[in-house]
């Protein structure tokens, strides 16, 4: 179980110029966010959405992790 659970709305297919390139960004932001809340000792999850479809993947990482304060 995870203290906190992150992600971002970088979703690769609803961005037709991207989906073209298929050259995705890692998100760095969020990993950022997870790597200092790490640092000051929180058990942090991160769900990568950009090649997941948003709702589907997110509602899985929330079973799989399931963050403080669900229940």
């Amino acid at each position: 179980m995870a203290d906190i659970l992150i992600t971002h709305c970088n979703h690769l297919y609803f961005d037709r110029k991207q989906v073209r390139k298929m050259q995705p960004y890692p998100p760095m932001q969020a990993m950022l966010a997870a790597a200092c809340l790490r640092r000051y000792g929180f058990d942090v999850g991160l769900f990568d959405s950009t090649l997941e479809e948003p709702e589907i993947g997110f509602a899985r990482a929330l079973e799989q992790h399931r963050p403080r304060g669900m229940k």
